[in-house]
């Protein structure tokens, strides 16, 4: 499967989307970007692999949100990502296919790292 194929969904609070900048510039093309961890839930079956944060400032937590696709579409890869390790085990129990810690510098390239690792891409 080349990057034209994938499709990904990447839940983020920035705007213009940061996350969907950085993978269409790795050669990610087919990219959704949406700021409600709700409408991720609602799309699911729609996307071969969902990136979120493991918190966000409004709506439920993105790790809740993570529990409810693999419920639901557990075909669907889910990565999730914190400011912190402490979210680590609460983002394993509810289902993510890989989990980082974000960090000033490294993100972009962490990022990059998840989606090829889960993608069977690394």
């Amino acid at each position: 499967m080349n990057e034209s194929d994938i499709s990904l969904l990447v839940v983020e609070e920035f705007h213009p989307p940061m996350y969907g900048r950085w993978l269409q510039h790795a050669g990610y093309t087919n990219i959704q970007c949406v700021n409600n961890p709700d409408m991720a839930a609602a799309q699911a079956d729609r996307y071969n692999l969902i990136i979120m944060n493991a918190t966000f400032s409004h709506g439920i937590p993105g790790y809740e949100t993570c529990e409810k696709i693999k419920n639901e579409h557990p075909n669907v890869k889910v990565i999730m990502m914190a400011d912190s390790e402490v979210y680590e085990g609460k983002c394993s129990d509810a289902g993510a296919d890989y989990f980082f810690v974000q960090e000033l510098g490294k993100t972009e390239s962490r990022l990059i790292q998840a989606v090829n690792y889960v993608l069977g891409k690394a």
